[in-house]
């Protein structure tokens, strides 16, 4: 079954966006192209306070047993762009689930949603999205305690930045949208109840970070994106992005720990 949601691609929420990737606000105009990637202030969840499930998150678990706990992290996305979304412009997009996972006996399940925007009600797609959730039981509480921070280490390799988020990010980031997950703002649930080291980066605003890098290297939008998310980065944390490219052309850009080990990639054509 297929969900259908009207949207508009506000002047204001673009120079939001704008803000928090420190770029001058005041340059975006309605009319202006969308750059590829700052989609994600569209269709944000409008869900009812309490209709929101106890870690704040929007998604249910669409096979969760009754009563049974669950936690969601986002695990992947795969973007294909057929045109730009006009600043001010009207946007409907169609939702509908498409696959379902089930590994590691039934205690993990992902799902896959397709997301197909439309503008101004013209006949062809500009952005058709399928976005994986991941759905995994909890089956006993959580304890681990917060781990020491690292502290911050110079990027040497030039195709190596740093990527070191705080809490007003975070903040900033959850609200554009609208994105009540308690693992990005409340630490003690964040450490308590999931068994965090510290608050956890939102994987969109990763994923607009590797799509940003992109752009200021090779001086152009995006056709093609394809994120996966493999582990958890963490707030105040000295972690980086370093970029290659293929004989292809495909762009690789992935996040990583501050400890070295793969966090996120996008490969992006």
């Amino acid at each position: 079954m297929s969900d259908t949601e009207t949207d508009t691609c506000s002047l204001t929420l673009v120079r939001r966006v704008a803000a928090l990737l420190d770029r001058d606000p005041a340059a975006w105009r309605d009319g202006m192209p969308l750059p590829r990637g700052w989609e994600f202030i569209l269709f944000t969840p409008v869900t009812p306070q309490s209709a929101l499930r106890p870690d704040g998150h929007h998604y249910t678990d669409p096979g969760a047993p009754p009563g049974g706990a669950t936690r969601v992290v986002l695990g992947g996305r795969r973007v294909a762009y057929a045109g730009h979304i006009p600043v001010g412009a009207t946007v409907t997009r169609s939702s509908v689930v498409t696959g379902e996972a089930i590994k590691d006996d039934g205690r993990l399940r992902i799902v896959t949603r397709r997301h197909t925007s439309f503008v101004d009600r013209q006949p062809n797609p500009v952005i058709t999205e399928d976005e994986d959730m991941i759905y995994r039981v909890v089956t006993e509480a959580a304890s681990a305690a917060p781990a020491a921070m690292s502290s911050p280490q110079v990027a040497a390799d030039p195709r190596r930045e740093p990527y070191v988020t705080d809490e007003t990010m975070l903040f900033r980031y959850s609200v554009l949208t609208n994105n009540a997950h308690r693992i990005h703002y409340d630490l003690g649930f964040a450490t308590g109840a999931e068994g965090y080291p510290g608050l956890v980066v939102n994987g969109g605003l990763t994923a607009l970070r590797l799509v940003e890098t992109f752009r200021r290297l090779a001086e152009r939008e995006p056709e093609r994106v394809t994120t996966r998310m493999v582990r958890p980065l963490f707030c105040g944390r000295a972690n980086a992005i370093s970029h290659s490219t293929g004989a292809d052309g495909e762009w690789r850009i992935w996040a990583e720990t501050d400890s070295g080990a793969l966090a996120a990639e996008a490969r992006i054509s």
